[in-house]
């Protein structure tokens, strides 16, 4: 912390689900009067002020070792998290922000364009309404020998401020990193330049796996500075992984998604790869750094399981890390959101995230059992329900699929009949390197970094790109064409697995 203990560091702009507001978040050390001052881009005055919120957590408020661990290596205190909510933002209007406090130092000037008003049909008039999507970040670490952190115990504060692990101690990757290639992605479509069918983003959707801390809680202040160049100046939605959340033990007082999962220590069902993936975290430091949207009901449960309109479009983010059967409190709110809260007129694309796939083609014979189990919970709930696309990560590698329903392809005259599965887990951890099964459903598959793109043209034309991050490629791309309206049991098939 270059600028002393109050300087806001991890700035991340959040949809917040409700009309003409963005929420911006950030970490400072403990301040006075923390707010955020905006205005828009054309007056070049920030006018207007929101206070904001501020929390923290602590090694106690999780669940297991190694996250309960104060040590240089396992828990340091993270600061102070700082929430605010810029309110009556117009549509398609570019706004100027600072983050800070009364008596410390504020962000430089950054900026963000408000995204186009839900169910707006006039984009099939302006540029394609687009999204970066990607899993499993990942993280490469250089970090100082622990005799010269200055490490403290007994002073949270002086801890946080000593170790200024955002500016001198993390670096992840190098100029080819996935994150880098969003920036560049989203840089180019903000030139003035810009031609027509040049992509207008909406926001990022990160689908689990997000930092990699297993236990090692600093290591969300490295994944935080990693994603501000990005996340400050587009919404950055985020779904639970089970490197975040998967634990075995004292989930009761701990586990902030339920009370369901905290007195069972999470999901393991039978013959399922579910353990301590998150090393005692137990979900705690995820929910507490990302203020996901609240629920147009009082159901959801943000931000292991939640939804956001934006455009043309409807996002379900669903937790593959918790129990999905008919009865859960997860399955009980995604029956009553498609039943309630989906309107195809006004967002005819509806898209599903989680972090698990329900089809992939990698043969990791423990990750295939819970696809499986995966597709027993849900695959007939979201073909009854006409989802258009479901994003995954976990496996470390991409693949896309036909649209597929229950192992077979269903298409009419190039009409999607079912989801598109696309499983893009590819953001950076360690990359796949394992043999593939038959499937005839599996259209593309690559063991390379990259991230996706997905483009909305209209109510029945979206494009995605998978972009290689080796060399900003485009390695693999496809139209999806749908009426949102199929009927499985009608469609034609084509194709059967086979292993």
């Amino acid at each position: 912390m270059e600028r002393g203990h109050s300087e806001p560091l991890q700035i991340r702009l959040v949809l917040t689900g409700r009309k003409g507001e963005m929420r911006v978040t950030w970490v400072s050390g403990q301040v006075f009067g923390p707010s955020v001052r905006f205005g828009t881009a054309t007056s070049g005055l920030m006018e207007r002020r929101a206070e904001a919120t501020s929390g923290s957590y602590d090694a106690l408020d999780m669940c297991d070792e190694h996250a309960t661990t104060r040590s240089s290596v396992y828990f340091r205190h993270p600061g102070y998290l700082q929430d605010a909510v810029m309110t009556d933002l117009v549509p398609g209007t570019k706004y100027i922000y600072r983050v800070g406090s009364a008596t410390g130092v504020s962000s430089p000037e950054l900026e963000f364009t408000f995204p186009v008003a839900l169910g707006d049909r006039n984009i099939e008039n302006q540029r394609p309404q687009s999204f970066f999507v990607f899993g499993d970040l990942g993280t490469s670490v250089l970090q100082k020998p622990i005799d010269e952190l200055d490490f403290d115990d007994r002073n949270p504060e002086r801890q946080f401020n000593a170790l200024d692990m955002v500016s001198r101690l993390a670096k992840w990757g190098d100029e080819r990193t996935v994150m880098e290639r969003i920036q560049q992605d989203f840089d180019e479509s903000l030139r003035e330049d810009a031609s027509d069918d040049t992509p207008e983003y909406a926001a990022v959707v990160h689908i689990g796996d997000i930092s990699y801390a297993k236990g090692s809680t600093y290591l969300w202040d490295q994944y935080g500075a990693v994603v501000q160049s990005v996340a400050s100046r587009l919404p950055y939605m985020v779904g639970v992984g089970n490197h975040e959340y998967d634990y075995t033990v004292n989930g009761e007082g701990h586990d902030l998604s339920g009370s369901e999962a905290a007195l069972s220590n999470g999901w393991h069902p039978d013959g399922a790869n579910f353990g301590n993936d998150s090393h005692g975290e137990c979900g705690v430091p995820y929910a507490r750094r990302f203020h996901m949207p609240e629920a147009m009901d009082a159901t959801s449960n943000p931000p292991f399981w939640y939804s956001f309109r934006v455009g043309l479009t409807h996002h379900v983010v669903l937790s593959s890390e918790h129990r999905c059967t008919v009865g859960s409190p997860m399955r009980e709110w995604l029956e009553r959101e498609f039943r309630d809260n989906v309107d195809r007129e006004s967002t005819p694309w509806l898209i599903v995230h989680l972090h698990r796939p329900l089809y992939c083609s990698e043969s990791y014979e423990g990750d295939h059992v819970v696809a499986k189990l995966l597709r027993g919970c849900l695959e007939d709930l979201l073909a009854a329900n006409n989802v258009d696309f479901v994003f995954s990560g976990h496996y470390h590698a991409y693949e896309q699929t036909c649209p597929v329903f229950q192992d077979e392809c269903r298409e009419q005259e190039g009409t999607a009949q079912a989801p598109t599965h696309i499983m893009i887990g590819s953001g950076g951890a360690e990359l796949d390197d394992v043999s593939y099964f038959q499937a005839n459903w599996s259209r593309s598959r690559q063991q390379e970094y990259g991230h996706g793109r997905l483009h909305i043209y209209n109510a029945s034309h979206a494009h995605f790109e998978f972009v290689r991050a080796r060399d900003r490629v485009v390695t693999d791309a496809v139209w999806v064409v749908s009426n949102h309206n199929w009927n499985t049991s009608s469609a034609r098939r084509r194709g059967r697995i086979a292993h």
